[in-house]
């Protein structure tokens, strides 16, 4: 028994019961094509169902077909940030930095930056870890307590409470950042056609790698605070932002300066990080890209 292939497909296994296969439209997330069917869900049919098709009860089975291919708010959220995923995370990245420029010299400030790291791992969560519960709710519970703890140091009484919380939130969030890089990183190497999207996720990568030395270079000042030397009197947590984003992209302006051994070698890892990933990872894209574009030029144009 079968009906019409768009919405839906009966047929039996090897175990005699009839299975639904439902043909969602959902977005191709690594091309970016919003209208291409890219899922299928396969559904079993309950036992009673099969004394419907049985006896020709054909409402029964349309009602199962609606319910299976009716998506709940969970799906529309997944919905929504799968499509065009990385310009999302490209634009929340981009508030990240104008929080931590604008409003982290304040307690307040660095209150509503930890919630947005919080999001960041939420998001990422979200796109890459949603077939997962266990995963999902293991990344997103690290994140939101590594945010409260970081939000809590700041109204430590002491500096030796503050160095013990900003080195566990330093670890944790260098370690949720290593896992968003790694999950970004093998979704972009797998895609098969590279949109606009698919460019935006290299950049995040690229942001996101700024991030994490900034981590580094927090934690590393906790402890040391002689292992920077500054030209002017530091103003927040952007201080570090700005000298990180200065040493991936080979900037140097020279107002802060590594003194120890350790920030030196950190500096050299980020410096050579940030000329390798963009002359291979992003052009790789970038001419990826390119060939889609003249591939579907070549494929418009008539046969002579």
């Amino acid at each position: 028994m079968k009906q019409d292939r768009s919405l839906v497909d009966i047929h039996f296994n090897t175990s005699d019961r009839p299975v639904l296969v439902a043909h969602d439209r959902f977005a191709d997330l690594d091309n970016g094509i919003n209208a291409r069917e890219s899922s299928v869900q396969s559904v079993e049919l309950h036992t009673g169902i099969m004394d419907g098709i049985s006896k020709g009860n054909i409402d029964g089975i349309s009602e199962a077909t609606a319910q299976a291919r009716t998506p709940d708010l969970a799906d529309k959220w997944l919905a929504f940030w799968q499509a065009n995923f990385h310009g999302k995370l490209l634009l929340v990245l981009i508030c990240v930095l104008l929080a931590c420029a604008s409003i982290a010299g304040t307690r307040v400030g660095l209150v509503t930056l930890d919630a947005l790291w919080f999001l960041i791992s939420f998001l990422t969560a979200t796109v890459f870890l949603h077939q997962n519960k266990k995963a999902f709710w293991a990344y997103t519970g690290c994140a939101m307590i590594m945010s409260m703890l970081d939000a809590v140091s700041q109204f430590a009484p002491n500096t030796v409470i503050f160095g013990l919380l900003g080195t566990v939130c330093g670890v944790g969030f260098a370690v949720q950042l290593i896992a968003a890089i790694i999950f970004l990183i093998i979704k972009l190497s797998r895609v098969r056609r590279v949109t606009i999207d698919t460019i935006f996720g290299g950049i995040c990568v690229y942001m996101l790698l700024a991030f994490l030395w900034y981590v580094f270079y927090a934690v590393i000042l906790v402890y040391d605070p002689t292992a920077f030397k500054f030209a002017y009197t530091r103003t927040g947590a952007y201080d570090l932002m700005y000298f990180s984003l200065n040493t991936i992209s080979t900037l140097g302006q020279g107002d802060i300066v590594p003194l120890s051994r350790l920030t030196m070698v950190l500096c050299n890892l980020e410096a050579i990080v940030g000329q390798i990933f963009p002359s291979v990872f992003i052009a790789r894209l970038v001419s990826l890209y390119v060939i889609n574009e003249l591939e579907d030029r070549n494929s418009k144009r008539p046969s002579s």
